[in-house]
C-alpha cells in the first residue's frame, strides 16, 4: 500500500440505463465525482454537455467503485483494464 493508501477505479454512470460513461481512478473517487458533476470540471466538451443534459432532465450521474487498487502504482493498469474492458462491451 502506498503513502496515499488504497485508489480506486471507479465508473461514472448514466442514471437512465446504469451505463458507465467515465472510467478513472482516484483515492478520493467521492470528491472526483463531485469535480465531474460540477459544472464538467476538467471534462472533455462531450461530457460536459453529457452532465448538463442530465441536469437539465433532473438527473445526476451515478458512481460506481469498480476495483480497489491496493498499490496505487497498479492503478493506471487497473484503470487501462477497465477502460479496455467496457469499450470491448460497447458500454463507453
Amino acid at each position: 500500500m502506498n503513502a496515499r493508501g488504497p485508489v480506486f477505479v471507479y465508473g461514472i454512470t448514466d442514471p437512465r440505463d446504469g451505463r458507465p460513461r467515465y472510467i478513472g481512478s482516484s483515492n478520493n473517487p467521492k470528491r472526483r465525482w463531485s469535480a465531474h458533476y460540477a459544472a464538467g470540471y476538467g471534462a472533455a466538451k462531450s461530457r460536459r454537455a453529457w452532465v448538463r443534459e442530465l441536469r437539465d432532465g433532473g438527473h445526476r450521474p451515478g458512481l460506481v467503485i469498480l476495483e480497489r487498487v491496493a498499490d496505487g502504482h497498479d492503478a493506471a493498469e487497473r484503470e487501462a483494464f477497465w477502460i479496455n474492458a467496457a469499450q470491448r462491451l460497447g458500454i463507453t
